[in-house]
C-alpha cells in the first residue's frame, strides 16, 4: 500500500503552522508539539531533518524555538517529502540495483508516473497549501474550492 508516512505528515503540518507568520518570531517546540500533536521527541526528530536540510532555523534559549529559513514559496511538497523520507520511487528494483539485464515491462509505466507525481509535488509549494479543520488558522477552504483552487494553482 503506498501511503505518506507519519513523518512525512508530522513535517509537513509543522511547515504549515510555521508557515502561517512566517516572520513571526522563533516558535517553542513544546508549544509546537502540543498544538499540533506531535510528540515532543518525534518533532525534535523531524526538525533535527529540516534544519539540515536548510528549511528551518532554529534559535536556542529563552524565547527561541523553530522557523522557517526560507520563504513558504520556495518550499515545495517535493522537497518536504525528499528531505523526511529520502528520493521518491514507486517500483525499486528488486535487487537493489539500478541496472537490469531484462527490463520488466512495467518499468516504462512506473517510471512515467513517477516522473509526473514528482513533476506534480514540485510544483505545491507550502503557500498554496490549504490549512484544513483544526489547523492553528481559523480560515476553513471547502473541499470544492480547494479543488478549484489547487488544479488553478497545480495543473
Amino acid at each position: 500500500m503506498f501511503r505518506v508516512s507519519r513523518r512525512v505528515d508530522y513535517g509537513l503540518r509543522l511547515l504549515l503552522a510555521l508557515a502561517e507568520n512566517p516572520d513571526s518570531a522563533p516558535q517553542a517546540t513544546a508549544l509546537l508539539a502540543e498544538k499540533l500533536d506531535i510528540p515532543l521527541a518525534f518533532l525534535h526528530q523531524i526538525g533535527r531533518s529540516l534544519i539540515q536540510a536548510g528549511v528551518l532555523k532554529a534559535s536556542p534559549g529563552p524565547g527561541g524555538g523553530l522557523k522557517l529559513n526560507r520563504s513558504p514559496e520556495s518550499i515545495t511538497l517535493r522537497q518536504v517529502l525528499e528531505i523526511l523520507e529520502g528520493p521518491i520511487r514507486l517500483n525499486a528494483p528488486l535487487n537493489g540495483d539500478d541496472e537490469r539485464e531484462v527490463p520488466c515491462s512495467t518499468n516504462s509505466l512506473w517510471q512515467q508516473v513517477q516522473d509526473q507525481l514528482i513533476d506534480h509535488l514540485e510544483r505545491i509549494p507550502l503557500d498554496k497549501i490549504p490549512q484544513p479543520i483544526g489547523s492553528l488558522s481559523d480560515e476553513y477552504i471547502p473541499f470544492q474550492q480547494y479543488q478549484a483552487k489547487s488544479n488553478s494553482v497545480v495543473a
